[in-house]
């Protein structure tokens, strides 16, 4: 069938109309929408530019960059205004280009140059690397030593957002690892929190949110954070370390079991908290991404009232709604998406 431009924005309104949102050639092709993404480009020249004469446009820097060719100069120009006169990481840019930086992803600058410190050159720019210094990385652990209120485990710096550098950049060029940083940092700085991590249960207790543990637990818990051991907090309550130990294990298991304050969700309130995703988003996320967002519903809930993530959409959106292409079919593989 050949499609007429005035078909094909037609085709693409109705589509807009129904999510409120212009869609991505991956949802189009997923919900096996017509006309084809080919015989859009043959017709409009462009996805983006389709969609914007069909009343939905793309936001304006998606559509300036999706097809943009970057310059080395203009690449080189993005490394220097996100440095900022400062060294600058691979992952300060990637952050700085997400935040509405105008340059190209992280993905397109080593594509071009290769390794960071390549591309960092080319720019003029210094790397965190190259200016790497021991007291700097020191007083930066004894920061998130703080911010967190208990020595910082090696997780702990791998998701904290304001680190200077990754670890193995410390170890390699430092020969530093995080217990040898705790040390330093704990030498310089003697008022740190000293909780104490020998004891893998303590480590465990200290990791699980606070307002999930029994009243023991949680006692245990604030004596450990102020440098007791197990056998010090055992004779401060009156049991045996063992004991102790085996309370600290118990309450470390519950990480992840957080009893909050919020009641428990009826159907109706959870078909109302995807509507709302969908409805900012435009898209449905996937049940792995649902998961890592740690997010309402949780997946309990949408299994124990839908039975399965599809079955929780079609009751949201209706089983007919173009968006529910963007989900795996039925019996993919035995399972819903």
């Amino acid at each position: 069938m050949a499609w007429t431009k005035a078909e094909i924005l037609a085709a693409l309104r109705a589509a807009g109309e129904e999510t409120g949102r212009w869609w991505t050639m991956t949802a189009w092709r997923a919900a096996r929408l017509r006309p084809y993404p080919e015989q859009v480009f043959a017709v409009c020249g462009s996805w983006s530019q389709a969609w914007a004469e069909a009343g939905f446009p793309p936001p304006g820097r998606w559509m300036h960059q999706a097809s943009r060719r970057w310059t080395d100069a203009e690449i080189a120009e993005a490394l220097r205004r996100a440095a900022d006169g400062r060294p600058l990481s691979s992952t300060g840019y990637n952050r700085w280009q997400r935040s509405g930086g105008e340059g190209p992803c992280i993905t397109i600058v080593l594509r071009r140059f290769g390794p960071w410190r390549t591309a960092a050159a080319s720019a003029g720019v210094a790397t965190t690397r190259d200016v790497l210094d021991r007291s700097e990385v020191v007083e930066a652990l004894a920061m998130l030593w703080r911010e967190i209120g208990r020595r910082p485990t090696r997780r702990d710096w791998d998701a904290w957002s304001d680190r200077r550098c990754s670890l193995p950049t410390v170890q390699k060029h430092l020969s530093l690892s995080i217990p040898a940083l705790a040390a330093e940092a704990l030498a310089a700085q003697p008022d740190l929190p000293r909780a104490n991590l020998s004891s893998k249960a303590l480590r465990m207790l200290l990791a699980a949110p606070r307002d999930a543990l029994a009243e023991r637990e949680r006692e245990i818990a604030e004596r450990a954070e102020r440098g007791e051991s197990l056998r010090q907090i055992g004779e401060a309550v009156g049991l045996s370390h063992e004991r102790i130990r085996q309370i600290a294990m118990r309450g470390g298991r519950r990480r992840g079991h957080h009893r909050g304050p919020h009641p428990r969700l009826t159907r109706d309130e959870a078909l109302s908290l995807l509507r709302q995703h969908f409805k900012e988003t435009g898209q449905i996320p996937t049940l792995q991404r649902w998961m890592t967002m740690c997010t309402r519903p949780s997946m309990s809930v949408v299994l124990r009232d839908f039975g399965t993530w599809r079955a929780a959409w079609e009751a949201a959106l209706g089983a007919d709604h173009p968006a529910l292409g963007m989900l795996k079919p039925r019996g993919h593989h035995g399972r819903t998406a």
